[in-house]
C-alpha cells in the first residue's frame, strides 16, 4: 500500500501543529489555564429537586467546567461583512481540510454565543426553573438563584425588542475585546457556581499550559 495520503484524507496533526496552521490562516486560538473541580456534586439543600431537575444539574455543572476549560479564538479578518465572510470561508476550508480537529476547537469558543455563550445561559435559566418548579427555597437555591440573576446581568441580550418590533443584536455588535470581558466575567460566575454546588468549598486548582 502506498505511503501516499489518499486525496481527501484527513492528516493526524499534533495540538501545537493545528494551532501553527490556524495562526498562519487568521486564528489566534487563546487557551485556558486547566482549572480542575471537584467530581462530585454536593446534593444538600436540593434534595427537593426533581429526577429532570437533578439531570440539569449534572449537565450544567459538566458544560460550566467546559467553558471555564475553553478557548478564545481570535482573527485578523476585520469586522465588515465582507471580512467577516472571508472568515467563515476561511474556517470552511480548514474544517474539510482537517475535519472535526478545527470543528472542536469551535465548540470550545468561549465567544461563540450559540454553542457556548447562548448555552451555558439556557441551562442555568432551565436549572433555576427546575428549582422553582420543585420548590427548592433553600440557601444554597438561593444563592444558585442569585448567581443565575449575575449571568443574565453580564450577558448583553443576544436579540430585544424595541419600539416598532426592531430587533438589536446587542451582543453580535461588541468588538473583540468587550466579549472577551464578557467571558471573564462568566468564568467567575461559574466559579463561583462550581464551588458551590461541588464537593468541597476549596479554590480550585490551577495548572499552567504548557
Amino acid at each position: 500500500m502506498s505511503s501516499e495520503l489518499k486525496e481527501g484524507a484527513q492528516q493526524t496533526l499534533s495540538h501545537k501543529e493545528l494551532l501553527a496552521i490556524l495562526e498562519k490562516q487568521g486564528f489566534k486560538i487563546h487557551e485556558s489555564e486547566k482549572e480542575d473541580f471537584p467530581a462530585t456534586i454536593q446534593r444538600d439543600g436540593f434534595e427537593k429537586l426533581s429526577p429532570t431537575g437533578n439531570k440539569v444539574l449534572e449537565d450544567l455543572v459538566s458544560r460550566s467546567k467546559n467553558y471555564i476549560n475553553g478557548v478564545i479564538i481570535e482573527d485578523t479578518f476585520g469586522d465588515t461583512f465582507e471580512q467577516r465572510q472571508a472568515r467563515d470561508n476561511a474556517w470552511s476550508s480548514l474544517e474539510k481540510r482537517h475535519g472535526n480537529a478545527i470543528t472542536n476547537i469551535q465548540l470550545r469558543d468561549k465567544l461563540k454565543i450559540g454553542s457556548s455563550v447562548g448555552t451555558i445561559k439556557a441551562y442555568f435559566e432551565w436549572f433555576v426553573k427546575e428549582l422553582d418548579t420543585s420548590g427548592v427555597s433553600t440557601e444554597r437555591s438561593k444563592s444558585v438563584r442569585q448567581l443565575y440573576k449575575e449571568l443574565v446581568e453580564t450577558i448583553p441580550h443576544t436579540i430585544s425588542e424595541q419600539s416598532g418590533q426592531m430587533v438589536v443584536d446587542t451582543y453580535g455588535a461588541m468588538n473583540f475585546e468587550e466579549k472577551k470581558e464578557v467571558a471573564k466575567n462568566i468564568d467567575d460566575i461559574l466559579r463561583r457556581f462550581l464551588l458551590l454546588v461541588t464537593a468541597d468549598n476549596t479554590e480550585p486548582k490551577v495548572d499552567a499550559v504548557e
